[in-house]
């Protein structure tokens, strides 16, 4: 077991014993003394409190009595009887009034109590009162009306009933006829609920009232009813009427039931101001009230706390005088002691070879001795601990710098170096392979398919070595978009056991980068060629077409359908050249052939020329121009070969029908004067995570088979060659939303150009 006063020199521990010895002896011999004066105390009051309780309940209880006996006074009443009959059998008023007066003057006048005597009918409704506005009023589902029809009842206390705006306690009684004895209603009396706390302050047993005196005592006894909610329904020592009744609760649940009586329950609680009480209840028989005496503990134990707080006083200065009287002999038996803690201080300080000079032969001397022996020993043992350390000390140096060096060089290198131990947790990493953030999957992934040696195997034991990670092996990993070139090199100690990995991670994503747009590059090479031989397939029968195309122009008269035809022939033939010609200036651009020509116009031979595809993909279109549109600069045949591929890609986006919009557009002041052309579609659109991509070349949305990739692409490459913009637009809804932007130039600057 600990010392509990271990912290304490022992000269003071010994004196401060005693004294702490007869301070716990007082302690506990007074608190004996003081509980149990205090539990025959607390019997004493409670016995009192108890006197005065039972008291006040029998007045009030005779009190309600007296009340009772009014009220079936006031039932036997024979004008009462009989007017009572006749009102509800005729319904006379002049016999109402009369009533009234005669309730008013003959019964409420006659008892102190009473503020109001009414006659309630068998229809629970008041056929008379002594104050006549409440006549009429419905009483039926009121407690002292269901009652008094069965015999005397007193009912519960309540807040304002009625048009009097005052609260009451009713008393009622059953009205039958003098002849007949058959029920005719219910007379009812209401008292005002102050004259309750009357009854209360005057309840003293007549042994007791001197003691009781709280006006010329100036005690904390107090007393008061309260119902079965525990509300008060009387003014109390502290409190007036107005400020408690049935707003302040009394907390009379909270009391234990006594032994002596289901009906009583006392002990200590908190009252309703707060404070701690010594409190009896007792129920009203016949009632769900209960009356309550208490007084504060303060005061009911007044007489033991001052006994208490002296005998705390006698015990401090018996342990002090005690305390005091033992101080000066414990000098003698501590003092070799003391001079023994020095002499170990000095030890702790490092003086060692110190010794202690005690002539005394008993344990103290003996301890003294031994203490001596100990110091000269240890100080031998420091000098030859100072030998190693210092030897271990210049190693320690030697090794710190190999360290500091291996540190130094490997946080220089840009690429990440790890090393993982034989448990698989990572032991080292420069600040390079902070930033990579696959090694820790990359682990996981390898303990699964046993890639590293495990703690215990190595290189010579291992019978089926085809998946362990071997000395300078070089793996490529692709994490999302980033690539990474690891080189795994195993650690093995002189022993050849297994200590680890070594892995140096390079980050490769730009070469690989560099070599994806090389490839792409390569790819453009190879389709310049080959597009350079489809152009020369297809020219020649183009030639043809477009040759007996404007033989048939020449010869058909201007007014024949056939002539039609064979324009729209001769100019989508030469539509195709131009865009096997685009094709081919996709890798090598060739300068554009500008003209001046009307965008609208433009627009409408598209949508002519697409028409059968609209059709066929049951797309409706609806083209809104401008006609204040200027004319434009440029070349019309690219410009044509835009809109429709902008065209052909709404009809692809909308393979189950739907609706192209086309709307031209002038705005001279505020987009700096520039032609805006908006094709509009609701098909499936584009998702948000490819709209960067939608204009790279061989870039696609659409299934399999449907499109090459090139649309968009070579659309853009156009615009942007005359100064332009084709944007993607973004939409609240599914759809797609392309926009042309072509800047109009000066006459000077078409020139020019």
């Amino acid at each position: 077991m600990k010392d509990p006063l271990h912290w304490m020199p022992v000269k003071y521990k010994f004196p401060l014993t005693i004294a702490l010895i007869c301070l716990v002896s007082i302690g506990l011999s007074g608190g004996v003394a003081y509980y149990t004066t205090r539990s025959s105390l607390s019997t004493q009051i409670l016995s009192n409190l108890k006197l005065m309780t039972q008291a006040r309940v029998q007045n009030v209880s005779a009190y309600l009595d007296t009340l009772k006996r009014r009220t079936e006074d006031f039932a036997s009443d024979g004008f009462i009887r009989d007017a009572t009959r006749r009102i509800q059998e005729g319904g006379n008023s002049d016999l109402q009034r009369a009533l009234n007066g005669h309730l008013l003057k003959n019964k409420v006048s006659i008892v102190e109590d009473f503020f109001e005597t009414l006659v309630v009918g068998k229809n629970g409704f008041v056929l008379a009162s002594s104050m006549p506005e409440n006549v009429g009023a419905d009483l039926s589902g009121e407690d002292y009306v269901r009652e008094g029809k069965k015999g005397m009842y007193t009912g519960r206390v309540h807040g304002p009933l009625l048009d009097t705006g005052r609260a009451s306690l009713e008393a009622s009684a059953p009205l039958t006829d003098k002849e007949t004895h058959h029920f005719l209603g219910v007379i009812v009396n209401r008292i005002d609920p102050q004259s309750l706390s009357q009854v209360v302050r005057n309840g003293y047993p007549p042994e007791a009232r001197q003691m009781m005196d709280l006006k010329t005592e100036g005690g904390t006894r107090d007393w008061y009813l309260v119902n079965s909610n525990d509300l008060l329904l009387t003014a109390t020592r502290f409190l007036d009427f107005e400020t408690v009744f049935l707003k302040v609760k009394g907390w009379v649940r909270s009391l234990p039931p006594a032994d002596d009586q289901q009906s009583r329950a006392s002990g200590i609680r908190m009252s309703y101001r707060g404070k701690e009480v010594l409190a009896v209840s007792a129920k009203v028989p016949g009632t769900q009230w209960a009356m309550v005496s208490e007084m504060e503990t303060s005061e009911v134990y007044h007489p033991i706390t001052l006994v208490r707080q002296r005998l705390i006083v006698v015990a401090i200065v018996v342990g002090t005088l005690t305390a005091i009287l033992l101080l000066f002999p414990s000098k003698f038996l501590i003092g070799p002691i003391l001079r023994l803690r020095e002499a170990a201080g000095q030890i702790e300080k490092g003086d060692l070879g110190v010794s202690v000079e005690i002539e005394s032969k008993d344990e103290i001397g003996q301890l003294a001795q031994a203490f001596n022996q100990m110091s000269t020993r240890l100080l031998a043992r420091a000098q030859e601990v100072e030998r190693y350390t210092k030897d271990l000390k210049d190693r320690e140096n030697e090794v710190l710098y190999e360290k500091n060096l291996l540190i130094a060089l490997v946080q220089c290198m840009s690429d990440g170096v790890t090393f993982i131990d034989a448990r698989g947790i990572t032991a080292l990493h420069n600040s390079a392979a902070e930033q990579i953030t696959h090694i820790d999957g990359y682990l996981e992934l390898a303990n699964e398919q046993n890639l590293f040696f495990k703690n215990g195997e190595s290189a010579t034991d291992d019978k089926d070595q085809k998946n362990k990670v071997g000395y300078g092996e070089q793996r490529t990993i692709q994490i999302d978009d980033h690539y990474y070139e690891d080189t795994y090199t195993p650690v093995y100690d002189d022993g050849g056991e297994y200590l680890g990995i070594v892995i140096v991670s390079r980050d490769i994503t730009e070469r690989k980068q560099i070599e994806e747009r090389q490839r792409q590059q390569e790819k453009m090479t190879v389709i310049g060629e080959l597009s350079a031989g489809i152009a020369h397939e297809l020219n020649t029968p183009l030639a043809s077409i477009a040759m007996f195309s404007q033989m048939l122009v020449e010869e058909c008269p201007k007014e024949s359908s056939f002539r039609n035809h064979a324009e729209v022939i001769m100019r989508n033939t030469q539509s195709c050249k131009k865009i096997i010609q685009g094709l081919l200036d996709y890798s090598a651009k060739s300068p554009a052939q500008k003209s001046e020509f009307d965008v609208n116009t433009c627009i409408k031979e598209v949508v002519n020329l697409c028409t059968p595809l609209l059709s066929l993909s049951e797309v409706s279109v609806g083209v809104k121009i401008d006609s204040k549109l200027p004319l434009y600069t440029g070349d019309q045949e690219q410009i044509r070969q835009v809109f429709t591929n902008l065209t052909m890609n709404s009809i692809q986006a909308m393979q189950d029908g739907g609706v192209l919009k086309i709307r031209t557009s002038f705005n001279k002041e505020n987009e700096g004067n520039a032609i805006f052309i908006d094709f509009t579609d609701n098909g499936k659109g584009v998702p948000y995570d490819q709209r960067e991509k939608i204009f790279e070349p061989f870039f696609t949305t659409k299934p399999k088979g449907i499109g090459t990739g090139l649309g968009l692409s070579l659309s853009k490459k156009i615009i942007e060659a005359h100064g332009g913009k084709l944007e993607l637009l973004n939409l609240q809804y599914d759809g797609g939303h392309f926009r042309i932007t072509l800047p109009l130039v000066s006459q000077e600057e078409s020139v020019e150009a």
